[in-house]
């Protein structure tokens, strides 16, 4: 079939968010400019354009040293107009998080001198450094090895099956009832709880058009089999249908990722520098890398969120239900003694995020 561009990931939210809210969204490892597109588009109608998009800082695009400046400022700027804002942080975005709380401490010291900060929501995906201790760095490196594993060297890759679910749900079985009958199949790595808001992925994406006849015929044939085996078994057999279905949408999937899929419009415009500056400029980035990494594994996210929760400001998690990176023991300990305000994104993986989007509008229009 004919490839075509598909301008938004979403059916318009019924419900508009007011202009007074302002939006700063902080990726994961690896997004760039190109990929965070999709985002950009969703965030642009649901918060009327004021919003701050960003690639992240682990990534091969130009580095920017004024990026941490640059999100302080445009907080800060909200927060003077009155705006309600939404931080989100997605992933290493937390450590990100850390150092443009620090440059914004510095540009208004008397707004963090108050006893509470009004206005402001922090909605954390997974985030990196959300520990305490040696023993949660440990963990955190075991878990990311144990990842690293599943993506680029096993033979089955479950996880990779389970992103091309978001990217084209099958069409012989809706969404609710194939991850119910996944998370049985699926426990140990499930981390759905009665207890917890659910939100399943929509089916108005539709990245058909793009897949050849060809691949539509094989995937029918997979999606047929792993129907079949959501009734009756045996786990093996659903793991490798999985990774089968994984692999044949793998170049789809990494076209998703990269926003091929979407308009060229809303990218940055970086100005034109020299060889020797930009050069200069990755020097910086790779010599300031350390201290990140260095920030994630002293769990320096969970302490800089739980220094502005004791200022009021209001936090919330979105825990993709296959995420094998942050335990859930950690989000409880988080909200030890409080109410758990955590929702399961069902279907997703730590970072399946950009394949299907219906999340972002769904979970938004709360006040802040």
């Amino acid at each position: 079939m004919q490839e075509g561009v598909i301008s938004e990931q979403v059916s318009p939210h019924q419900e508009k968010l007011k202009p007074d809210r302002f939006c700063l969204f902080i990726p994961a490892a690896f997004a760039t400019h190109e990929g965070m597109r999709p985002f950009r588009k969703i965030l642009e109608r649901e918060y009327e354009g004021n919003i701050l998009v960003y690639n992240t800082f682990f990534s091969l695009e130009r580095p920017d040293p004024q990026r941490f400046t640059t999100m302080a400022e445009a907080l800060n700027q909200a927060i003077n107009e009155g705006k309600k804002i939404d931080v989100y942080i997605h992933s290493s975005g937390g450590v990100e998080l850390v150092r443009v709380i620090k440059e914004w401490q510095k540009k208004a010291p008397k707004l963090f001198e108050q006893k509470t900060i009004d206005n402001l929501r922090l909605i954390l995906i997974s985030p990196a450094g959300f520990f305490k201790g040696i023993s949660g760095a440990a963990d955190l490196i075991k878990r990311c090895t144990k990842a690293f594993y599943y993506a680029f060297l096993s033979k089955e890759n479950v996880f990779h099956g389970l992103d091309s679910l978001l990217l084209v749900p099958p069409d012989n079985i809706g969404n609710e009832e194939l991850y119910q009958k996944l998370r049985k199949f699926l426990p140990e790595i499930s981390l759905y709880r009665e207890d917890l808001e659910t939100i399943y992925p929509s089916r108005s994406t539709d990245y058909q058009p793009h897949l050849s006849n060809e691949e539509e015929t094989k995937l029918k044939e997979i999606d047929e089999k792993i129907k079949q085996v959501l009734e009756a078994g045996p786990q093996k057999k659903l793991k490798k249908l999985l990774s089968q279905r994984g692999k044949m949408l793998n170049t789809a999937m990494d076209k998703a990722f990269a926003g091929d899929y979407f308009d060229q419009s809303g990218l940055p415009e970086l100005p034109k520098i020299s060889p020797a500056e930009t050069a200069k400029l990755y020097g910086q980035a790779l010599l300031g890398l350390p201290s990140l990494v260095k920030d994630v594994l002293w769990g320096r996210t969970l302490e800089t969120v739980e220094f502005l929760r004791k200022k009021g400001v209001k936090t919330e998690l979105l825990v993709p239900e296959f995420d094998t990176i942050l335990p859930f023991k950690y989000i409880e300990d988080f909200f030890a003694g409080k109410p758990l305000n955590a929702t399961l994104l069902a279907g997703h993986t730590h970072g399946s995020l950009a394949l299907n989007l219906s999340w972002l509008a769904e979970n938004r229009t709360a006040d802040v």
